[in-house]
């Protein structure tokens, strides 16, 4: 069961079970580990909040796998998948409500991990990430994500990059 705060909205706690009840069969080709971030994570989701989730793999597959399990699980797929962070992001609905569903190599996170708890980037969206898994629940046992928040523990608990601005490394 997918622990969120004890003070969750019950948006949160609803969109928490029905990620919960469409993930939980889960082929570890789809996703080995998976996580939750953002507003459902941290208990604040609203009637308008979306589910951001992220399925850790060894390695990338072709987004068409991707798109067809969330097929299969009952989505309406949006057919522009975005490259991010080693990996994608998809788009799409179940049940009414919008799903970022991302799938990211391990390596690529762990690197980014160790750059942000090394100090050797200021790079925003290595923040943002860092930030999001610092604040991440897990969806299926994410060893690794536990092992990140534990590297990342010795940052402030209001550790949050400014979401508003890009920074850029020359």
């Amino acid at each position: 069961m997918i622990q969120l705060p004890e003070s969750a909205t019950r948006e949160s706690v609803d969109r928490a079970a029905l990620i919960e009840k469409v993930v939980g069969d889960c082929p570890p080709e789809i996703g080995q580990e998976a996580y939750l971030y953002c507003s459902v994570a941290k208990g604040y989701a609203d009637r308008y909040s979306d589910i951001e989730i992220t399925f850790l793999v060894d390695e990338v597959q072709d987004t068409a796998v991707y798109e067809n399990w969330l097929q299969s699980i009952g989505a309406t797929v949006d057919p522009a998948t975005i490259e991010w962070g080693g990996g994608y992001t998809t788009k799409s609905w179940i049940d009414g409500i919008f799903i970022e569903a991302a799938w990211r190599p391990f390596d690529a996170i762990g690197a980014t991990i160790e750059k942000v708890i090394n100090a050797e980037t200021i790079y925003h969206w290595k923040l943002v990430d860092a930030w999001h898994i610092f604040h991440a629940v897990p969806v299926i046992e994410s060893p690794r994500l536990t092992e990140w928040q534990t590297k990342l523990a010795h940052y402030p608990v209001n550790f949050k990059p400014n979401l508003f601005k890009t920074r850029f490394v020359i």
